[in-house]
């Protein structure tokens, strides 16, 4: 399939596709129903562009790639320089959306079919800024797009899921923000 041609990619660097095992990116790309003439936004794709490394050269020939995250100088330096080390398996067509305010978009409104974030919610509950992180993804998707959230499960009521800091978050405390933004 086009997900795992993107997944055995050789812009993946060997320490990545160690975690495949765990992450399961070609269960979960599928499971989402990416395909390679997508519009996919990655919300906070983070320092180690683990799921943009198989989302670009997925997307690069038919489909487009939006980055998105908070104008975080280290995220963006380290996206460019993934962009540039790798242009030629990841191409070109990769748009980036600075997100640091309520008015802030992730690309225009109806126009992606999927936004989707890999272990970010338990980093956005908390902060105020989750509520226009949602909304936003809201927006930016067409009618029937998907938003797809992964993340590390706490079981409800559990000491992980009253803890903001433990790396964990319940799914009614994403399913909640969802919904308050118009999911």
């Amino acid at each position: 399939s086009p997900i795992t041609a993107a997944v055995q990619s050789s812009a993946r660097e060997d320490k990545a596709r160690a975690r495949d095992k765990y992450r399961h990116p070609v269960e979960t790309l599928e499971f989402f129903g990416v395909k390679p003439d997508s519009k996919v936004v990655e919300l906070w794709p983070g320092g180690g562009l683990w799921y943009t490394s198989i989302l670009a050269p997925l997307l690069k020939d038919s489909g487009q790639l939006v980055l998105a995250a908070s104008a975080d100088a280290y995220w963006v330096d380290k996206a460019k320089a993934g962009l540039e080390a790798n242009a030629e398996t990841w191409g070109t067509n990769i748009e980036f959306a600075l997100v640091d305010s309520p008015e802030a978009s992730l690309t225009a409104d109806g126009t992606a079919d999927f936004v989707l974030t890999f272990r970010n919610a338990h980093n956005m509950i908390g902060r105020e800024s989750v509520k226009y992180w949602f909304a936003a993804s809201f927006k930016a998707l067409k009618p029937g797009g998907v938003f797809g959230v992964t993340d590390h499960r706490a079981k409800e009521g559990s000491a992980a899921a009253a803890d903001p800091k433990s790396g964990y978050v319940t799914e009614a405390a994403v399913i909640k923000l969802a919904q308050e933004a118009g999911f």
